[in-house]
């Protein structure tokens, strides 16, 4: 498996939408392509994104939805690459920060 990979119960990184170990510009790109219905590789231990996923301590979403506001759209791309650039993403209650550890328990 990937470092970081996201298959159920494994730890990822919140906004590594293809478990590469770290959210990056690329998953950013990844993100858009979703939106824009292009294809989208993932590894085989990653979830498509998405796929419905549930992570410790946070609600259930979309994985790729790093906002948790209930779809993975152009605005998930825009916080993750303003994470990438250390610039601020304000926090969402019950949804983890883009960069922290997470576990997914079911995918």
């Amino acid at each position: 498996a990937p470092s970081g990979a996201a298959s159920p119960g494994a730890t990822a990184t919140w906004g590594d939408n293809d478990c590469s170990g770290a959210a990056d510009a690329v998953d950013a790109l990844k993100t858009l392509r979703h939106v824009a219905a292009l294809p989208v590789s993932q590894p085989p231990d990653c979830p498509e994104i998405g796929a419905a996923v549930h992570v410790a301590e946070a609600s259930d979403h979309p994985w790729g939805d790093v906002d948790c506001s209930g779809s993975v759209d152009t605005v998930d791309a825009l916080k993750v690459l303003r994470h990438v650039a250390a610039l601020p993403v304000t926090p969402v209650a019950q949804c983890p920060d883009i960069g922290s550890e997470v576990v997914v328990t079911e995918a």
